[in-house]
């Protein structure tokens, strides 16, 4: 079995972008405050955010969601380990 590295890529950005894009949306319609980067929980209803520069921006909402991402899928047969670490 060989496998297209390249094709595999594409097919996996474009699967994310898809994705991202579509839960931006569903933000953005439904009015939620969508924040990218990198946090700390300070209390309960507070967060300190790490933008990509790595600027903190403090945040204070009566409802906080942290969406980590999903869990990688094997290939059919295992031929690609994953490393999970």
């Amino acid at each position: 079995m060989t496998v297209d590295w390249d094709q595999m890529q594409k097919n996996k950005d474009t699967t994310v972008k898809g994705l991202t894009s579509g839960i931006e949306y569903l933000f953005k319609k439904n009015k939620v405050d969508y924040v990218k980067g990198w946090g700390t929980l300070k209390s309960a209803h507070e967060i300190q955010v790490n933008n990509s520069t790595g600027a903190p921006t403090t945040i204070n909402a009566k409802n906080i969601i942290i969406a980590t991402g999903s869990e990688p899928s094997p290939l059919p047969g295992n031929s690609i380990p994953i490393d999970e670490k």
